[in-house]
């Protein structure tokens, strides 16, 4: 049995004493494909992109999220690809970019802003 808690970004499965899932929160992730249930324990923060820059993908930027994070970012926070793949509602990287799109890029000072609330 399905339950709705406080928030409806998440429920929680009800499976019985005798499943150790049974707590696991699953999220409704319709921004990434619709219909789409995700288990997990955290669910990446609503970042505001009113300032965001724009990034055209190249024909070397496709697949690596991460490179477009060193260039908009800078050294050392490539790891911040994830904030953008969010942003633009990118599930792989390789599959759904293509040449030519334009990317969201969010200030590093939102990620941090938004990594706050959920934290």
């Amino acid at each position: 049995m399905a339950t709705r808690n406080r928030s409806d970004s998440y429920m929680r499965i009800d499976r019985g004493p005798e499943d150790r899932y049974r707590r696991t929160r699953v999220y409704n992730d319709s921004l990434v494909s619709v219909g789409r249930l995700r288990y997990g324990v955290w669910r990446p923060p609503d970042i505001d992109v009113e300032d965001a820059e724009r990034h055209t993908v190249t024909s070397q930027d496709v697949g690596h999220m991460d490179l477009i994070a060193w260039l908009h970012y800078g050294k050392g926070n490539e790891h911040l690809w994830w904030a953008i793949a969010w942003v633009n509602r990118i599930a792989n990287p390789i599959t759904d970019m293509y040449v030519g799109q334009q990317l969201l890029i969010p200030p590093v000072g939102e990620i941090a802003a938004a990594l706050e609330k959920v934290i």
